[in-house]
Parts: C-alpha cells; structure tokens; sequence
C-alpha cells in the first residue's frame, strides 16, 4: 500500500495538478503587476512602489548632477574675473601707496557717473566670489550691480553705433552670466529640497 508521501500518476491525479498550477499562476493584469514570490499581492505592491522610487530616484540624481554641473561651469568661469579684479585691486592699491594716486594717467575734471561703471562692476565680481558660498546672495548682488551698470550704459549712449561701442555690453554679459548661473543652482537646490 502508498503511504499518503508518494504521488501517483494516474490520469485523476494529474487533472489535479493541472487545476492546482492554474490557481497558483499568477494572472497577467492590464498594468503589469508584480506578484511576490509567494504570490501575494502586498508583497508585489511593495516591489513595484520600490521600483518606481528607484526610478524617482535615479532622476533625483540626475536633476543633482545637472546642478552640480551648472555650479561648477559657474565657478570655472568666475575664478579668471575674479582673479583679473584682484591683480587689478593690487595694481591700484600699491600704486596709490607708493605715488598717493590710484591712477596718475586718469584724465582730471570728469563727470562722476564715468566712475560707476567700474565701480560696480568691481562690486558685481565680488558678488561672484560670494556666490562660491552663498549663490543666491552672490549671484543677487552680481545679476543687481551689472544691471545698474547697464542702465548707466543705455542712459549715456542708448544706441551703439559702432562694434566698438558694443565692447562694454559685451563685457557686461560675460560677467553677469555665471551670476545667472549661480542664480540657477540656488534655486534648483530649493527646488529640490521642497520637493523632499
């Protein structure tokens, strides 16, 4: 006689396992759903919120690596206007301690507005350097002193004639724009910490 362990294979029994694999085989849904391995469907749920969080995540990360890109290409180009602005602070400076005059060629009796300019094109670059640390703050004062600087350019000359009046606003642009991009990174970095 059997005992109840060992399986026979008789047409009865295989119908039955027919029916018993049918029960267990997991039915394709219209959305691709998940089952587990022991064919719950709270444990499939949890594999494909899992996955979508990985996915999320993975964009997470690239959103992250584009900011730290922007910030750096911002940096990069920032460190030779700050770098000139400082040899010419020195330049300035030891000259005015050694003859008492900033600039002994500057031509004498002209309008003050002509000392704006660079005036806060050197304060514009200082907010450059700030914005290695704080972007927002850096990145505020540069866009804002450029902007002034912009203005006195309209007002005093509102239309170039010639390219070479167009040096000044080209000059301009190439200083305000790692300004902007710092202004980027600041607020995709707020973005993004919203968004967590």
């Amino acid at each position: 006689m059997l005992t109840s362990n060992e399986w026979i294979s008789t047409p009865k029994n295989l119908k039955k396992e027919k029916l018993k694999r049918r029960e267990n085989k997991p039915q394709k849904e219209a959305c691709c759903f998940n089952r587990g391995k022991s064919g719950n469907r709270k444990e499939g749920v949890k594999k494909t919120v899992h996955l979508t969080s990985s996915i999320m995540s993975k964009s997470k990360k690239t959103s992250d690596r584009i900011t730290k890109n922007i910030r750096w290409i911002a940096r990069i180009l920032s460190v030779p206007m700050i770098v000139y602005v400082l040899l010419m602070f020195i330049g300035y400076s030891v000259n005015w301690i050694t003859t008492g005059v900033a600039d002994p060629h500057a031509v004498e009796n002209y309008p003050f507005v002509d000392n704006l300019p660079p005036i806060f094109l050197f304060l514009a670059t200082i907010g450059l350097g700030a914005a290695w640390f704080k972007e927002k703050l850096g990145g505020m004062i540069n866009i804002i002193f450029c902007s002034a600087v912009l203005m006195i350019f309209l007002i005093r000359e509102p239309i170039p004639q010639d390219f070479r009046d167009f040096v000044p606003y080209i000059i301009l642009v190439i200083i305000a724009f790692p300004g902007i991009l710092f202004l980027t990174c600041s607020w995709r970095s707020q973005k993004r910490k919203i968004q967590h």
